[in-house]
Order: structure tokens, then C-alpha cells, then sequence
């Protein structure tokens, strides 16, 4: 079995809102952020920064060096609503989300309907085209015994993200995988339905300490950007 964080973000994610006023998403490098989730006691991570599709190559390289699986993936900001796309080589160019379905299977990849409950109204709802549902995001709980439920009632791979978007978030949520330590083992289990997850929160504090550092290292950029908006 794996540990294994299918929602990971880096200092070079470009979320749709923060980055049109130079605000930071992640605070910590690829190789921090790896680095970090092997002292937690991980086994695998996917990088899924927003909009940027993590270089294949790279998390070759990080898998290599710190002992644990990189997984190469992005959070797509896609008709207003986010997606997760894991296992794909090239990012395609796409209108919508049953598009990108498309085009994410046909690279061998996996479909991932990130925060479905979240607050904010950020993820998908409805779950026939996706691999897999987070039924279990580490800023939750939002509504965790109705997406297995609902998981249970599709057939569809529960999985778990942290979401983490620095060092001190890693470790608290999690899913245990029944696969052998590499990538294509890691996505047919998934495909396969042979995840459990584990249910655990960021604490708060270390939730609103991300995003004391996030607002104060970007204060220089931020307010000049505002005034342009």
C-alpha cells in the first residue's frame, strides 16, 4: 500500500485570479514540496499546480532523487470550475470539460473532480466523465459521507488531496493505494477503483498561517496590481 497526495500545488502555480495581481498560489519549489511530503511519511504525490502542467521530465527527476513517486498533473481552471488532470504528457487546447475528458484519456491519463462541495462553487458536480472523485480535501470536510456515497453509487475511485500549497500542509490528508511504487501502476489502481481513502483536515492554524505568508510576501505586488485592476 501507498500513501499517496493526488493534490499538490508549487510555487509555480498560476491561479486565474492571483496571478492576474501577482500574488503568489504556492509558496514552495517542486523540490521543497517533494521533499516535504517524503518527511511526512508519503509515498507519492501528484504536482497539480493551477494551469501548468508539471514537466513529466522533472518529476522523473524528483522521483528519482527523494525517493517517492511524482506524479505529473495540472488543475485545470475550465468553464469556471476546476479539474484535475493526472498521467498526461501535453496540455491540449480544449473548449470544455468533455473535450479535455477526451483528450486526457487518450494520453492514458486520469480525470480527477477536485473540492466537488467546495464553498465557492469550484468544482464539478456532475461525475460520469471523471476517473475519480476527492472525496476528501485537506481545507474540508465538505460533505465527505456523500461524495463516498456518491462514489460507491457510480463506480467511481475515491481519492484524497491535501491540496497542499506549502510545506506545512503535506502529510494530513492522504489515500492508501494498492500499487507497486511507479507511475503506471499508481494510475491503473486508480482506474481500477484500489484506493481508500483517509479521512484528515488541515488544521486551521496551519491553514491561516499559508495564508498569512501568501498575503505578506506578496504585499509588494499586490496592492500596485489592484490599483490596475
Amino acid at each position: 500500500m501507498l500513501n499517496a497526495d493526488f493534490h499538490v500545488h508549487t510555487i509555480l502555480s498560476k491561479h486565474h485570479f492571483l496571478d492576474r495581481i501577482k500574488l503568489a498560489d504556492g509558496l514552495n519549489t517542486p523540490a521543497e514540496m517533494v521533499k516535504g511530503a517524503a518527511d511526512s511519511g508519503l509515498n507519492c504525490i501528484a504536482i497539480t499546480d493551477h494551469n501548468v502542467l508539471f514537466d513529466p521530465e522533472l518529476a522523473k527527476k524528483l522521483t528519482k532523487e527523494y525517493g517517492i513517486v511524482v506524479l505529473a498533473g495540472i488543475e485545470l481552471y475550465l468553464n469556471k470550475k476546476d479539474v484535475i488532470a493526472i498521467g498526461i504528457t501535453e496540455l491540449p487546447k480544449v473548449n470544455n470539460l468533455s473535450e479535455f475528458e477526451e483528450e486526457v484519456h487518450k494520453q492514458g491519463g486520469l480525470l480527477i473532480a477536485p473540492h466537488p462541495n467546495d464553498p465557492l462553487g469550484r468544482g464539478y458536480k456532475e461525475f460520469e466523465c471523471f476517473d475519480a472523485i476527492e472525496v476528501v480535501n485537506g481545507f474540508g470536510p465538505w460533505g465527505f459521507e456523500e461524495l463516498v456515497a456518491t462514489a460507491d453509487r457510480l463506480k467511481k475511485a475515491q481519492i484524497c488531496g491535501s491540496d497542499a500549497h506549502c510545506i506545512r500542509q503535506l502529510g494530513w490528508t492522504f489515500c492508501m493505494v494498492d500499487a507497486d511504487p511507479d507511475p503506471d501502476s499508481i494510475i491503473e489502481a486508480i482506474k481500477e477503483r484500489k484506493s481508500t481513502p483517509v479521512y484528515g483536515k488541515i488544521p486551521k492554524d496551519v491553514q491561516y498561517l499559508y495564508y498569512f505568508q501568501k498575503y505578506m510576501l506578496g504585499q509588494a505586488l499586490f496592492k500596485p496590481a489592484l490599483r490596475r485592476l
